[in-house]
């Protein structure tokens, strides 16, 4: 489903910025992406450029849910279940500021790695594609808890 529409543009300049940064700590830039974690993430700057986050780089949870449901609720497969995902969510994210995480640890990151893993682990008959390939996948990500599902064809493109 389309997660976060309306959002190519911000989604090159963050691809752009993330090349240009992530090996430089010392900069703003950088800072910004890692929300004074490592390493940086692409979604910190995504929610960050997109209004997504407090002037602190905290989730704004009232403007996520308003973005996402522009494009989750014009989707018929998904409209019924992404809601109950991300606020499911929303609660971990809190929880794990208290733990220590090793990918994607920002609260945008850890945000969209929850959530996609839960809607990926969730997703509808209808969308499902019945392979050996997509249940071995499955079983990794369900078996591996840190890892991020496989939501990516081709970056910045969401399928």
């Amino acid at each position: 489903p389309n997660i976060l529409p309306n959002s190519n543009s911000t989604w090159a300049k963050c691809f752009e910025t993330f090349k240009q940064f992530k090996d430089k700590p010392e900069t703003k830039e950088y800072k910004e992406m890692a929300h004074g974690k490592e390493p940086p993430c692409l979604f910190q700057c995504i929610f960050v450029q997109s209004g997504l986050t407090t002037s602190d780089g905290k989730l704004n949870e009232d403007a996520i849910t308003k973005k996402m449901s522009e494009g989750i609720n014009n989707d018929e497969k998904w409209k019924s279940t992404w809601q109950n995902s991300l606020n499911k969510c929303f609660d971990d994210v809190k929880q794990e500021d208290k733990k220590q995480i090793l990918i994607m640890n920002t609260p945008a990151g850890r945000l969209m790695k929850c959530f996609l893993r839960d809607m990926y682990m969730s997703c509808p008959k209808s969308v499902w594609v019945e392979s050996s390939e997509c249940l071995n996948m499955k079983d990794l990500v369900q078996k591996c808890p840190e890892m991020p599902p496989p939501v990516f064809k081709s970056p910045p493109k969401l399928i």
